[in-house]
């Protein structure tokens, strides 16, 4: 069975008239159907040289339907790898990761504009209920008659996640302070794919970023996530329930899970060791 969706009609109306568009899979079926009722049930009496081009075509129709299904399983946008496989994780992001060694562990840098859109319904809740002096700012900035509501904030983080210049300097300055706010004891889950141990999902506090739409890290991180500077990404999913946050962070959170400071496979190693490079360079440093 194929979905439902496949075979959806499309219909227009104008003044004048009303067109129904099928889609390529009804037309292939539609196609079959007529040339099969053109044989009915007096295929066996018909001529041959009537008979044989309609079977023909019957053939022809089948394959061209069987080609069409095909097409549709295979590729990452198929229905198997493209719908079946595929899992879309409300409030989540991928973002590509850099360092910053002044980040101290169990913390991530992430853009403001992912801050927000990832803790969307608190953004929400503090914009509209807990802070309503942005209300005014905001309503002008986006050039509407009325006070903004909820499904307008919504199409405000969307657009600012693909065109944050939209946003005027100081409305950049209130929304680094909102999302300062909504994130301020709350923690994210990030990991790098695929996932194959427990160690795979670390916690951690978020520290707002004013610049750039990348994910900074610890360098000390790296190591854990087999990460580098080559164009790695990571996804990261927000946390809304306090037994989640209480969860990440006893389990998954190097600042509050001592489970974090060993490996899975060998309870003697430390994710978190200093390599010889570092300590060269440590030393180095400080001879």
């Amino acid at each position: 069975m194929l979905p439902a969706g496949i075979q959806d009609l499309a219909v227009s109306k104008s003044s004048n008239q009303t067109i129904v568009n099928f889609a390529e899979l009804s037309e292939l079926y539609g196609t079959l159907i007529r040339h099969t009722n053109t044989l009915g049930s007096d295929a066996d009496t018909l001529p041959e040289e009537i008979k044989i081009p309609i079977v023909e075509q019957i053939q022809k129709t089948v394959l061209e339907i069987n080609t069409w299904i095909k097409n549709r399983l295979k590729g990452k946008s198929g229905l198997i790898r493209g719908g079946l496989l595929k899992k879309v994780v409300d409030y989540s992001g991928r973002l590509v990761i850099t360092t910053d060694n002044k980040l101290p562990l169990g913390t991530v840098g992430l853009p403001w504009q992912v801050v927000l859109k990832l803790h969307e319904p608190f953004a929400i809740n503090y914009i509209l209920k807990r802070d309503r002096n942005g209300l005014a700012s905001i309503q002008h900035m986006m050039k509407m008659n009325s006070s903004p509501d909820a499904g307008d904030l919504k199409r405000l983080f969307k657009a600012i996640i693909d065109k944050p210049e939209i946003v005027p300097p100081d409305m950049v300055d209130y929304f680094v302070y909102v999302a300062e706010s909504i994130v301020k004891d709350k923690c994210v889950l990030y990991k790098r794919d695929p996932v194959n141990s427990r160690s795979s999902w670390l916690a951690a506090n978020v520290q707002t970023n004013r610049e750039g739409m990348s994910m900074f890290l610890n360098p000390l991180d790296l190591d854990r996530l087999g990460g580098d500077h080559d164009g790695d990404a990571l996804c990261v999913v927000a946390l809304f329930t306090k037994d989640a946050q209480n969860e990440a962070k006893t389990k998954m959170h190097p600042k509050y899970a001592p489970s974090m400071w060993t490996t899975v496979t060998s309870a003697n190693k430390s994710p978190y060791m200093i390599t010889l490079d570092a300590a060269t360079a440590i030393y180095a440093a400080t001879k």
